[in-house]
């Protein structure tokens, strides 16, 4: 039987090979490829390009990809335009060639060579590789030759003079002083010889209206006019706290001549249009990793990612507060659940982020925080009401995590939403509940619907919660020993229907039913065709259960109660039969100072007992 294969079609340019046109782009090799696959019947599972990587370097992002596709079992057959495509380096070749794919059992195509693995390679392909490493060696060795010897020269390469200096008008590739911007340079440094700091700088040439470097390249040459044409006038001074530092650190301004030293470049990608950043960075282990980032329009685009790219690689807080809460993302949203992480991921969006996003987090001031609390305090909906206390409490609580977050593990070096104080209050609403007596009034208007009163019954006998009745399934009943294990519960997130833990470790519980509990449901089960035992018993949504709760309240004449004032209900019930705090929160599953603390005011008075034992004990009876 014929070997099926799974097939990776792997595309590779480097920037030098850019200079040979059409015959090597990523689009005439996806064609050759794509073609080859095609007339072949080869099962193409995907497609992975590097544009811009050295053959080189075998540390290629979309290489690393394939590679570990290869090692998950996906890929079993890779297709390359030539040799010179999968590799430049000799030894690697040879590595690969000669011991992963043998091992792995992977079959390697080079279509313009005709080199095929299965069918045996020719004795040419070590020669081939040693050329191919040869021919990109050779490439490098020229235009580095061709760098060094401008540099060596005192020449530069630039496109941009530094700001306080033009181009020398005589002598090609080096500067002169620019005598009508060398005052802003001057001033720069002038305020950090008497301590002021980067943004104390930047503040102040904001504050003096000091024009920036692209502002003046704007004026003079018409560059960057997509940024400043028709920009008002604030877009000429609004100098940033990382511009300034750029400037304090460059030695081109104390006599030194700083050439190449490059770690993070923008390419244009010449087929589509768009531009691509690749930079390094270093990950928890402290190793260099390279990073490749597309799709940008334009290179500022590209250059703005990488900046903020590096400043959270670094934990550099001088970032914006929206860039510091994708890292806060990162950090914490694989800790919490889904729904958890929903609430909080809203409160960011809608009420964080419009106001402080574009803030650098390190320049955000109790001041700043206490606008912003007006401005939520202040807030009126459509019918003039305002947030419910409850909702301010969270919405500063969230404000203030974020901020502390920063503070505990990325050395920020005070939290000002906490000096800001907080706002709101948590609202406890009045905790309402049926007596038996309502119960079985609802219950009754509740039978002309099976799955309606089955999931009432369980939701009142037992006490669990809505999620928990939602998320149970057939396996969670023992009838032999009248028994629900309780160890999920059900949530419906952007239209997904969710199962998790239960909210809390002490949900996990085991609950004893009545038995007249477990008979309702036994006959409930026998009704239900095709059940098994890992699926949903009640396939309702909470919005039905709320329905439904309205529709029997008002048939029975009882008052209108939350579905979750039905577990308020049941711990009433107990408490009225004489059970403990401890035993009803091991049934509930809460804490037994929750229960003593929320329903204090239900159980009954015991100091009259007191006083008597006591008084007993006073006599020596």
């Amino acid at each position: 039987m014929k070997q099926p294969y799974n097939t990776a079609l792997y595309m590779r340019l480097s920037r030098d090979d850019e200079n040979y046109g059409d015959s090597v782009s990523i689009e005439t090799q996806r064609t050759i490829l794509q073609q080859y696959a095609k007339e072949h019947g080869l099962s193409v599972y995907g497609e992975y390009v590097d544009d811009g990587w050295s053959g080189t370097n075998f540390e290629r992002p979309s290489f690393q990809r394939m590679m570990d596709d290869v090692e998950a079992g996906k890929v079993n057959c890779i297709i390359t335009k030539d040799l010179s495509r999968f590799g430049r380096e000799h030894v690697m070749m040879d590595y690969y060639l000669e011991f992963v794919f043998p091992e792995k059992q992977i079959r390697y195509i080079a279509v313009a060579e005709n080199e095929d693995t299965e069918k045996g390679l020719s004795d040419f392909v070590p020669f081939k590789n040693l050329f191919n490493e040869w021919f990109a060696k050779d490439t490098s060795r020229k235009v580095k030759t061709a760098l060094r010897a401008k540099f060596a020269a005192g020449e530069r390469t630039f496109a941009y003079a530094p700001l306080g200096y033009i181009r020398h008008p005589e002598v090609k590739n080096t500067l002169a002083i620019d005598e009508e911007t060398r005052w802003i340079i001057e001033k720069i440094f002038d305020l950090a010889l008497h301590g002021a700091g980067a943004a104390k700088i930047t503040k102040t040439l904001i504050a003096e209206k000091v024009p920036t470097a692209g502002w003046l390249n704007y004026q003079r040459y018409g560059t960057f006019a997509n940024i400043y044409a028709n920009a008002p006038e604030e877009k000429s001074y609004a100098w940033t706290i990382a511009q300034v530092k750029s400037i304090l650190q460059d030695e081109t301004y104390i006599g030194n001549s700083v050439h190449n030293k490059q770690t993070n470049i923008s390419y244009k990608n010449k087929e589509k249009g768009s531009w691509y950043v690749v930079t390094q960075y270093t990950d928890w282990t402290g190793s260099r990793k390279p990073k490749c980032k597309r799709g940008f329009s334009t290179k500022r685009e590209a250059q703005e990612w990488e900046q903020k790219f590096q400043q959270q690689s670094a934990g550099d807080l001088d970032m914006s507060f929206e860039a510091f809460c994708e890292i806060y993302t990162k950090d914490l949203k694989a800790r919490l659940k889904e729904s958890t992480w929903q609430t909080k991921e809203n409160i960011i969006q809608k009420k964080l982020l419009p106001y402080f996003g574009k803030r650098k987090i390190c320049e955000i001031t109790t001041k700043d925080v206490i606008a912003w609390q007006n401005e939520m305090l202040a807030y009126r909906d459509k019918n003039h009401k305002p947030y419910s206390q409850t909702y301010l409490k969270t919405l500063h609580n969230q404000l203030s995590a974020i901020f502390n977050h920063a503070v505990r593990f990325y050395d920020l070096h005070a939290n000002p939403a906490a000096k800001a104080g907080n706002m709101g209050n948590e609202e406890r609403r009045e905790m309402l509940f049926w007596t038996k007596e309502e119960y079985l009034k609802f219950s009754e208007e509740m039978m002309d619907k099976p799955v309606s009163y089955y999931a009432f019954q369980m939701l009142y006998w037992t006490g669990i919660r809505e999620g928990e009745l939602l998320a149970l399934m057939p396996a969670d009943f023992d009838f032999e020993h009248g028994t629900v294990k309780i160890s999920k519960t059900y949530q419906r997130l952007k239209g997904k229907d969710i199962i998790t833990s239960p909210k809390t470790k002490k949900s996990n519980r085991t609950i004893q039913m009545p038995d007249f509990l477990c008979t309702e449901m036994k006959e409930f089960f026998g009704m239900q065709y095709g059940l098994k035992k890992k699926d949903r018993i009640f396939t309702v949504t909470k919005h039905y259960l709320h329905h439904e709760m309205d529709r029997g309240a008002k048939a029975a004449g009882v008052k209108r109660i939350r579905i979750h004032d039905l577990r308020h209900s049941h711990i009433s019930l107990l408490i009225d039969m004489g059970f403990s705090a401890v035993a009803i929160a091991d049934r509930v599953g809460h804490e037994s100072i929750e229960i003593t603390y929320r329903y204090a005011h239900l159980f009954p008075s015991k100091q009259k007992e007191m006083a008597n034992r006591l008084d007993d004990l006073g006599k020596g009876v």
